[in-house]
């Protein structure tokens, strides 16, 4: 019976092993790779043009806010008459909040007849809260539950729409994902991030300006599996940016994307309505060349691709807004079966648009 004892022992020292690995690599101190480098607003602003950012403010809008249940003040701005037949709420991704939504809310809203809401994720830009940082997992799309609850009794007629960039993507998959929320008549993913699986870049995009920390995300993801919240305040991902821009907690990555077990085809599976996936064919940040394989299951998804567009640039062709008023006016071929029923037809076409 000693080999058995021994064995036991054996085990034991390695499950320990592993446990103080784990625990190591998650709350070992870290510095902001970008801390000793970081670029200053004028070289960031630089590249962001060179990416096909607009910063100039050629759209008339009017700031608005909206309050929470725990009194946060979540700033929007808006675009477009109060009577448009839609309303559109745009959720920015990862430290894109702000000026850059001037041309693409505008163009949306003057191209597809629509009112935008160009909303502030708590926590950014005009937006309360502490900077990059939720108080609990899935606030984001909480807030937008209230935001969406509100804009619903204050235009019962209108049909209201979730629109997301990057990371505002996988927020809305989490917003589809949520119960007991208020519907919705669909929703428009703009190279939305949808996490591990085919739409991740098979290199690592050089020079990335943000550096994900995915070890102590996998030790995080680990401890919260064993009911350990207190450490979900940490810094994983990082942008290259001014010093006084801070990290993104823990907390808040988590809450731009479903998290397993749940996916991005669970997401996509429980949206409500048409789908549309919009993307450019150049985009180093995702690889989207796998939006098809991932909207295959569904017929009420559709994916456009654009091509000669990075991450960014696509939001300011106004041929990506021309796809989008087609689809909201329903001239766009959309299966418009339940993403129940579409699961057991056929998926979607993926379709190369030429440009000019």
């Amino acid at each position: 019976m000693n080999w058995i004892a021994a064995s036991l022992a054996g085990v034991a020292g390695l499950v320990l092993l592993a446990l103080v690995l784990v625990v190591t690599v998650t709350l070992w101190p870290r510095e902001n790779p970008f801390r000793a480098q970081g670029l200053t607003a004028e070289q960031q602003r630089a590249i962001e043009l060179k990416n096909g950012v607009v910063f100039d403010q050629i759209y008339p809008f009017r700031d608005t806010h909206f309050v929470t249940g725990d009194g946060a003040r979540i700033a929007a701005r808006l675009f477009g008459p109060d009577t448009a037949a839609n309303v559109i709420v745009l959720v920015h991704g990862i430290g894109a909040a702000g000026d850059r939504w001037n041309n693409p809310a505008g163009l949306l809203s003057t191209t597809a007849k629509t009112q935008v809401v160009a909303v502030d994720l708590r926590g950014h830009n005009n937006s309360s809260g502490t900077r990059y940082d939720v108080d609990h997992f899935g606030q984001y799309e909480d807030d937008l539950a209230e935001v969406i609850t509100f804009l619903g009794t204050a235009r019962p007629d209108a049909r209201i729409w979730l629109a997301g960039h990057s990371m505002g993507g996988g927020i809305a998959l989490r917003y589809a994902l949520k119960r007991d929320r208020p519907r919705l008549s669909g929703y428009l993913l703009f190279a939305p991030y949808f996490g591990p699986g085919p739409t991740e870049p098979k290199t690592p995009q050089p020079d990335s300006p943000l550096h994900i920390d995915r070890l102590r995300i996998t030790g995080l993801i680990a401890f919260n599996a064993m009911g350990l919240e207190a450490f979900n305040h940490l810094h994983v991902a990082h942008l290259n940016l001014p010093p006084e821009y801070p990290s993104y907690t823990f907390r808040a990555i988590a809450s731009g994307l479903p998290m397993p077990p749940q996916t991005a085809e669970d997401g996509l599976a429980a949206m409500e309505g048409n789908v549309i996936i919009v993307a450019g064919d150049e985009d180093a940040a995702v690889n989207t060349a796998g939006y098809a394989e991932v909207a295959a299951p569904f017929s009420h998804v559709e994916v456009k691709i654009l091509p000669g567009h990075g991450h960014d640039s696509f939001l300011n062709d106004r041929k990506t807004h021309d796809l989008v008023a087609a689809f909201l006016n329903g001239s766009l071929n959309v299966g418009d079966r339940s993403p129940h029923e579409a699961q057991a037809t056929h998926g979607p076409e993926k379709e190369i648009l030429a440009g000019n």
